[in-house]
């Protein structure tokens, strides 16, 4: 874990788990942290990469 980025999984979750999870996971086990983070931000995911991509 020390190599790899936090994705809100600690440690002790990983190994209850018994594997590494994908990122992706933290939308559905997280569901209502991550809304919480997403609706606090100032512009959505979509927003920042069309500014991003210009």
């Amino acid at each position: 874990m020390k190599t790899i980025p936090s994705s809100g999984f600690s440690p002790e979750w990983v190994q209850f788990v018994g594997a590494i999870p994908s990122s992706y996971l933290k939308y559905y086990y997280f569901k209502t942290k991550k809304l919480d983070l997403l609706r606090s931000t100032e512009k959505s995911r979509g927003q920042r990469c069309m500014e991003i991509e210009e």
